[in-house]
């Protein structure tokens, strides 16, 4: 791949990362399911850190949002940054915070796509 289309194909993955973080907010289960089913290669992989198995489907991973949400319904992630970018490799720091702005915790993501821009691997680390 020549630097130039590096370049071009770095936007699509931004894009890829708003997709997922607009996924994580949806106040609907079946639109979060069908988002991540658009964002995840069907291989994803996640892995976070308060969990002790890894998450290897889009409906455990929508599932595992799905739980984290309807115990914290009000809190929001963003992008702390705009999100590091190479070869379909990619990290972005993000923070939930709560509706009055107060950041509630941040971290960060580490990941993966394919050549369809599809996240293959996600590994998430909350600061302390």
């Amino acid at each position: 791949m020549s630097f130039s289309k590096e370049i071009s194909f770095m936007p699509e993955i931004e894009q890829v990362i708003q997709k997922y973080l607009a996924a994580w907010n949806a106040t609907d289960s079946e639109q979060r399911l069908e988002s991540i089913n658009n964002i995840l290669a069907a291989e994803c992989i996640y892995a976070d850190s308060h969990m002790p198995d890894l998450i290897e489907t889009s409906e455990l991973h929508s599932g595992f949002i799905d739980r984290f949400k309807s115990k914290f319904p009000e809190l929001k992630i963003t992008l702390v940054d705009h999100p590091d970018i190479h070869h379909g490799f990619f990290r972005f720091h993000w923070q939930l915070t709560q509706p009055n702005g107060d950041i509630f915790t941040k971290g960060i993501f580490f990941g993966e796509t394919n050549s369809e821009n599809k996240i293959t691997k996600l590994v998430g680390f909350v600061d302390k």
